[in-house]
């Protein structure tokens, strides 16, 4: 049950930032994860998630920053920008309750 509970908690997290990026003209595509369990799975709750990967071009990773800002999430190490070819990913952290969102 706490599955359950859990993978639609983590759904309603998705369709939330899913929508803000796309209300800021950011193109997304969910990978791994919650969209796996959505798509392969006869139950969600069977494939258990702790965090959620969403696949952007890289040039706009940065306008995504203002959207999470906006939305209350933080990230504490500016990964892509130390080294783009090193770390293509950016990893955001809800700050209140949900699961960091990484952006590859």
């Amino acid at each position: 049950m706490m599955g359950a509970v859990r993978s639609l908690l983590i759904g309603r997290q998705i369709q939330t930032v899913v929508s803000a990026l796309e209300d800021a003209g950011i193109p997304v595509l969910l990978l791994k994860g919650p969209a796996l369990a959505r798509t392969e799975y006869p139950d969600p709750a069977t494939r258990q998630s702790s965090y959620i990967d969403i696949l952007v071009k890289s040039e706009v990773l940065y306008k995504c920053d203002k959207v999470f800002l906006d939305l209350g999430y933080y990230c504490s190490i500016d990964l892509y920008r130390i080294s783009s070819f090193e770390y293509r990913h950016q990893i955001y952290t809800p700050g209140s309750k949900g699961v960091t969102i990484e952006f590859h």
